[in-house]
């Protein structure tokens, strides 16, 4: 059934909070339930020590890699280059939407994936659109019918 699992630690109490550890072959978990920080390790960097990885705090805030959640959401790796990948079906959109309460979606980064283009939305409109050949247009649809039509394209030298 658990032929991998190697150490197990779990406590659950009166009131609701658990806390737990998890070690086998393929990795280990923990897991905290109660006011404090949720903190997950991996990796050990010496025989006595592991590298915090993920840290949820007590306010919510999620932090990944190293230093301190300083928003809902912080990435942060001091020692390098710091990265999120968004990555969709080959025929789907990928991006980040922004908005508020009251439209979640109002603005947003969108990457289309079939028509290898890069779009920026404001106002729930297209505003931006970088086509898969460099081509930059401004405001207005993704092609627009004539040159002077009252939007600005840009073109590449090439």
């Amino acid at each position: 059934m658990l032929k991998n699992l190697k150490l197990k630690l779990y406590h659950n109490g009166s009131n609701g909070d658990a806390q737990g550890l998890t070690a086998s072959a393929s990795g280990l978990s923990y897991v905290s339930s109660h006011t404090t920080d949720h903190i997950f390790y991996t990796v050990p960097s010496s025989i006595n020590s592991l590298v915090e990885r993920v840290r949820i705090a007590s306010n919510g805030y999620v932090n990944i890699g190293t230093g301190t959640a300083q928003q809902q959401l912080t990435v942060q790796n001091s020692a390098q280059h710091s990265l999120i990948r968004v990555i969709a079906k080959s025929d789907s959109d990928a991006g980040i939407d922004f908005g508020d309460t009251a439209d979640t979606d109002i603005a947003g980064i969108r990457y289309s994936n079939s028509t290898d283009s890069l779009a920026i939305i404001a106002s729930a409109d297209t505003r931006v659109v970088i086509d898969s050949s460099g081509r930059v247009m401004i405001v207005g649809g993704s092609s627009p019918s004539q040159v002077g039509d009252g939007q600005l394209i840009v073109y590449s030298s090439d």
